[in-house]
């Protein structure tokens, strides 16, 4: 059966992962000087000369190992606060993380985060129970003071009553359970051309981006699949901002056309284009309001 899709696309894959070892790419910045002493996410006061850092959403205490991918300089860090929050950043490093990373004097460095230690909450303890104490029998006394035992009532000649003692009861008083705390993070695994398998699962994220301004033609394909290894390879060679135009063709196949961008103008289109090739991979500036579907 003929699919004809007609709608202009940007996917980016990103393949679930549930190793021990997760990871993450994007940028990493670090914090300013004027943090110093302030309290973080979790509490405890941050210090630039304390190797830790800030992630969105692994536990405070995890370890991760941040790695440079420009020049594959690393260090380990302890994850102690919240954040980043600015869009393509995925970690905040202390003041001398930063620095052993030398990534002070640029700002930022596109990085790979991996998780080597996560950490575990211990659970919750047992509900705790009541024993119930017996309660002491009470012996009643006679005039001489003696037990009740073989004893009369000196007036009537009556064996004396034994008084009995209310018993008190003992409840159970209910534990309030604890909220269990996640165990681990799931963080997605990055595909390159060296993990990318045809099948898979694979996260897709669809927008329609408006048809102005310029992109950088990479191929044309016939083959989804075909597609879906070249998106692998282009990320490898770190371009995440990738479209494909799906047009009908005359005999009525699909042609999918690979394209990095969008960008605002010319200039930095014909930049990238210079990247790419410097990656092996070829193409040509287009202008995206040409495009026909």
């Amino acid at each position: 059966m003929k699919i004809s899709i007609k709608f202009f696309l940007s996917i980016t894959f990103s393949m679930l992962a549930f190793t021990t070892m997760a990871q993450e790419f994007g940028m990493a910045s670090y914090y300013a000087d004027q943090y110093h002493g302030k309290k973080t996410a979790s509490g405890e006061l941050y210090d630039k000369n304390k190797k830790t850092c800030a992630h969105k959403s692994l536990l405070f205490g995890s370890i991760v190992r941040v790695t440079r991918l420009d020049n594959n300089k690393s260090i380990e860090v302890r994850v102690n606060d919240r954040g980043p929050y600015i869009k393509g950043r995925i970690v905040d490093l202390s003041g001398i993380a930063a620095k052993e990373l030398g990534i002070v004097k640029i700002g930022e460095s596109k990085v790979k985060v991996e998780l080597l230690r996560k950490k575990v909450a211990a659970p919750p303890a047992p509900p705790a129970t009541v024993s119930k104490k017996p309660t002491p029998k009470k012996e009643v006394l006679t005039e001489k003071g003696n037990s009740k035992k073989d004893e009369f009532n000196i007036e009537k000649g009556q064996p004396i009553a034994k008084k009995e003692m209310p018993i008190k009861k003992t409840t159970t008083q209910p534990v309030k359970k604890e909220t269990p705390v996640a165990y681990e993070t799931v963080v997605a695994e990055r595909v390159t051309r060296k993990n990318y398998s045809d099948y898979d699962l694979y996260a897709i994220k669809l927008n329609r981006p408006a048809k102005r301004g310029f992109g950088v033609q990479v191929s044309s394909l016939l083959d989804y699949k075909n597609v879906m290894r070249l998106v692998a390879q282009l990320q490898e060679s770190n371009f995440d901002e990738v479209m494909i135009s799906v047009e009908q063709k005359k005999d009525g196949k699909t042609k999918y056309k690979v394209i990095v961008g969008p960008y605002a103008n010319k200039i930095d289109a014909k930049n990238s284009l210079k990247k790419l090739k410097r990656k092996k991979h070829d193409g040509f500036v287009i202008m995206l309001e040409n495009l026909v579907h």
